[in-house]
């Protein structure tokens, strides 16, 4: 039984190729990733958990961005909460490092936002796009919250109107403490 030329050898050439194009891949991705985090703004936006523990989803929360309004849209007389969406340009308050939203006129490039109402009966404007942030297998599930705190994510704010979380952070009275879920 003879090897031919190409057998054996050639399986490993066209395996390191592959190999050294997904680590290619990875690394343009990440660094795309890193160089967003220098250039946009970063800032902090609160958490509204949504199904946490459905076995199916694995090991990650779904989030609602609750995000203030400079001046929200008035909704017409009897509409439910979340029935319609409104355009709004992200950005940070310097003050607070907090994200908000400035009612815009353009649906292109901004993000949208539509009113919900929370189990407390609270009506608050959250984005219609909601954030993922997986959780490693050993961290605790931080949407289980004790009375009196708040569940946030630092983002950052992209100029296309999307946010990319980076942690989350448990507030507690008037300040934000960032998770260690690693």
């Amino acid at each position: 039984m003879s090897i031919s030329r190409n057998g054996p050898s050639g399986a490993w050439r066209r395996a390191l190729l592959l190999m050294l194009a997904q680590i290619l891949l990875l690394g343009v991705v990440a660094g795309k990733l890193i160089y967003d985090r220098s250039v946009w703004p970063r800032g902090w936006v609160q958490a509204l958990a949504l199904d946490p523990d459905l076995p199916i989803r694995g090991r990650y929360l779904r989030l609602d961005a609750a995000i203030p309004l400079m001046s929200p849209p008035a909704a017409p007389d009897g509409e439910a909460p979340g029935h319609s969406a409104h355009p709004v340009r992200l950005e940070v308050e310097p003050d607070t490092g907090r994200v908000r939203g400035v009612p815009a006129e353009d649906h292109s490039s901004q993000a949208l936002v539509r009113s919900v109402q929370t189990p407390q009966g609270e009506i608050v404007w959250v984005l219609t796009e909601p954030l993922v942030y997986f959780l490693p297998d050993n961290a605790p599930d931080p949407s289980r919250l004790a009375p009196g705190e708040t569940l946030w994510s630092e983002v950052t704010v992209t100029p296309q109107g999307r946010l990319r979380p980076i942690r989350l952070g448990l507030r507690r009275d008037s300040s934000i403490e960032p998770l260690d879920l690693d």
